[in-house]
C-alpha cells in the first residue's frame, strides 16, 4: 500500500495557459462543487480543484484565497470525489482521502480550525464511495457497512458532536448507497431507504424534526435507484433537503422547501417525500419521467433524464435552475428544463 502521501507527490496546476486550462476541463470523467469550489478527476485519474481556497479545499499549500486555475491536488488515480461546504473528499484505491477545513472534524484528522492538506481518513481502507456534507463526511464499506465523522448527532445526548474519528453508523450492514448534505446522512438499503443525523427541517423524513444518530426508516420509499442530499448552514442552523429516484424513476423529495427545493408546487416544509412535480403549460418545461440521475444544492434541486434533458426546481435568485428569464420575485415549486441544455445554437 503506497504512504499516506504517496498520491500528492509534485503538485503542480492542471495548466498554465488557456489552452492547458481547457483541455483539463473538457477531460474529466466527474466533477464535484462545494460552497464556492469545485473539483474534478481528470482523463488520467488526477485530482484537479480551483475556487475558493479560505480553508484549503482547493489546496492547503496554496496562500490564495481563490484559485482560478485548476490546481493539481492528487496526482494518483483517484475513483469518486465530492465536495462539502469547504472541505473535499477523495476516494482512492486504499481508502478515503480528506482535505480543508478541519473545525468539525470533518477531513478526518483532528477538531481543529485550520487548513489540512490531503490525508488518508484512518479505517476507510476499504471504502467503495464517499459523500460529504456542510459539516461531516461519509464512506460506503465494502461490506455494506457506513463510517461517518465531522459533526454528527451524539447517541446519548442526541446533540450534534464534532469528531475526527471514522465512526460505524449503528445497526446499517447492507447499505448501497450513501448521501450527505446539511447535517443529514441517508443510505439506501435493498428494501429501503433511511436517514440521520440533523433534523431541524426534516431532511431525515421520518415524519419528526427530530435529530437522531440512528438511522431512521423514510416511509413509502423501499428502496432507491438514486439518492442525493443537500443544505446547508441558514441563520447558524444546519438545514437541508433530501431526495430519492424511486424504482419506478419518481423523485420524491423531503425537508426545507422555503424555495421549493422539493418541487411539489409549494414552498412549504415536508416532513415526509413528496413527489417532484413537472409543468406543462410551456414547451421549455418537462415532466420529470425516467430519471437519471439526482444531484441537490443548498436550496435547488436538479436532476438528468436518461433521455438527455436536464430539470432543475428551487432557489433561482442567482440563475441556478437555468430558466430562460430569472425573476429573482419567482420561487418556482416544478421543475424546470433547463434553458437551451444541449443545443449548439
Amino acid at each position: 500500500m503506497p504512504g499516506p502521501d504517496a498520491a500528492f507527490d509534485q503538485p503542480a496546476d492542471a495548466g498554465f495557459d488557456f489552452g492547458q486550462f481547457t483541455l483539463a476541463l473538457e477531460h474529466a470523467d466527474q466533477v464535484a462543487a462545494g460552497a464556492a469550489h469545485s473539483c474534478a478527476i481528470t482523463e488520467a485519474g488526477a485530482v484537479v480543484c480551483w475556487g475558493q481556497n479560505t480553508r484549503g479545499q482547493v489546496a492547503a499549500d496554496l496562500p490564495d484565497e481563490v484559485v482560478a486555475i485548476p490546481h493539481r491536488v492528487i496526482a494518483q488515480a483517484a475513483r469518486q470525489l465530492d465536495a462539502g461546504a469547504q472541505h473535499t473528499c477523495a476516494l482512492l484505491s486504499h481508502g478515503v482521502f480528506c482535505w480543508g477545513s478541519g473545525q468539525y472534524g470533518q477531513v478526518g484528522r483532528e477538531v481543529a480550525d485550520r487548513a489540512f492538506p490531503p490525508a488518508l481518513v484512518p479505517g476507510t481502507e476499504r471504502a467503495v464511495a464517499v459523500a460529504t456534507g456542510t459539516r461531516h463526511s461519509c464512506a460506503l464499506m465494502d461490506d455494506g457497512t457506513v463510517l461517518c465523522w465531522g459533526e454528527l448527532i451524539d447517541e446519548a445526548t442526541n446533540e450534534p458532536t464534532p469528531t475526527a474519528e471514522a465512526t460505524p453508523v449503528p445497526g446499517l450492514t447492507d447499505a448501497t448507497l450513501i448521501a450527505a448534505g446539511g447535517g443529514q446522512s441517508c443510505a439506501a438499503r435493498p428494501s429501503e431507504v433511511v436517514c440521520w443525523g440533523n433534523n431541524i427541517s426534516g431532511q431525515l423524513g421520518d415524519g419528526t424534526t427530530e435529530s437522531s444518530a440512528l438511522p431512521k426508516a423514510v416511509p413509502e420509499l423501499a428502496g432507491a435507484l438514486h439518492l442525493a442530499a443537500g443544505g446547508g448552514e441558514f441563520d447558524g442552523q444546519l438545514v437541508g433537503h433530501t431526495c430519492a429516484v424511486d424504482r419506478d424513476f419518481n423523485v420524491l423529495c423531503w425537508g426545507r422547501n422555503d424555495e421549493g427545493q422539493l418541487g411539489d408546487g409549494t414552498t412549504e416544509s415536508s416532513l415526509k417525500p413528496v413527489i417532484v412535480l413537472a409543468r406543462e403549460d410551456r414547451d421549455d418545461e418537462a415532466f420529470l419521467n425516467d430519471v437519471g440521475e439526482i444531484d441537490l444544492g443548498a436550496a435547488h434541486s436538479c436532476a438528468r433524464d436518461n433521455d438527455g434533458p436536464i430539470v432543475c426546481w428551487g432557489d433561482d435568485r442567482e440563475g441556478q435552475i437555468g430558466r430562460r428569464q430569472r425573476d429573482e420575485s419567482v420561487l418556482p415549486g416544478r421543475a424546470v428544463r433547463v434553458a437551451r441544455f444541449g443545443r449548439s445554437d
